[in-house]
């Protein structure tokens, strides 16, 4: 009769025993920064195509599998606990297309891949910074890209293994982006950005996107668009339009702005396409002392709240 192997032993080193979690938090937290966080946005959406014109390459993606230490997510709940909040809270995700549906596109199932009810308890409530890249049209100067190159249809290398869902206007999308990160209340900043190469002067665009933050967003602290090198901002205006939308606008070294010219033997004021040499922010103008406005409310209704306290009104 054979004999019935011995059931193996469990470790009884339980995870509290690792040296690792025996360190500091301080300096723990300060090795996640270091080991988790890019400089730069991760894109995993790419717009740039290496292989084939069918096939596109996700050079941040494998940057997050071979330089980032993603895989601290997965060694266990304490660690898992510790890392979420800073791979999802300190880094930027950026999503591009060829149409604005294809960059909502990818944003959606993106979020739908870490919500709980795909990704266990979810990571999408940690998210603190998503953009997303909005080619109007190629820039004939900086013939760079096709639409081809940034289709949706182009498959990845290698794969982003995200939640598939059915292809709609691009308008829901962003709605129903808009509404799954309102949700979790976490978001701080939604960067829209112009990226190299492309021309854009689509205004509607503003004010659609401007509605939806407006309606399911009011918490968002900031709403950047960027102008990426060798991208052209044409916009009548295009300062003022950008900040009267109340975004906040940045133009990174090398692109393309609009700037009033002088009149035309019409008299009608003409636009001039001007090269920015240096990175520029426009930034909307902030209340510094907004926090002192309740007190100052106490003293200038001393009254009223006497009144109120002893019962009296």
């Amino acid at each position: 009769m054979a004999r019935r192997a011995a059931p193996r032993r469990r470790n009884k080193r339980g995870q509290a025993d690792t040296p690792f979690l025996k360190l500091p938090g301080e300096l723990r937290n300060r090795i996640y920064e270091l080991t988790l966080v890019k400089d730069t946005p991760i894109e995993l959406f790419s717009d740039t195509i290496d292989i084939s014109p069918s096939t596109r390459a996700q050079k941040d993606l494998v940057f997050v599998r071979k330089n980032l230490a993603a895989g601290l997510l997965r060694t266990c709940r304490q660690i898992y606990k510790e890392t979420v909040r800073i791979f999802y809270g300190d880094n930027t995700f950026y999503f591009t297309g060829g149409h604005f549906e294809d960059a909502s596109w990818m944003l959606y199932r993106f979020l739908l891949t870490i919500s709980p009810t795909y990704d266990g308890p979810g990571s999408r409530q940690y998210l603190t910074r998503i953009g997303i890249k909005l080619p109007s049209r190629e820039n004939p100067e900086f013939p760079i890209y096709t639409l081809n190159v940034l289709n949706a249809c182009s498959k990845n290398s290698p794969k982003t293994h995200l939640v598939k869902v059915a292809d709609t206007f691009w308008a829901d999308h962003i709605e129903q982006c808009v509404s799954l990160v309102a949700t979790d209340k976490a978001l701080k900043e939604f960067h829209f950005v112009v990226p190299s190469g492309w021309i854009f002067r689509d205004d509607w665009v503003i004010r659609e996107y401007r509605e939806m933050i407006d309606l399911y967003l009011p918490f968002l602290i900031r709403t950047v668009l960027f102008v990426l090198r060798d991208a052209f901002l044409d916009l009548e205006n295009p300062v003022e339009f950008v900040n009267g939308s109340g975004w906040e606008l940045v133009l990174e070294e090398g692109s393309y702005i609009n700037c009033k010219g002088d009149k035309n033997s019409e008299g009608l004021i003409t636009w001039e396409k001007i090269r920015v040499d240096n990175r520029r922010e426009f930034r909307l103008p902030t209340d510094e002392y907004g926090y002192l406005n309740g007190v100052s409310d106490l003293f200038d209704n001393q009254g009223e709240l006497v009144r109120a306290w002893i019962g009296g009104w």
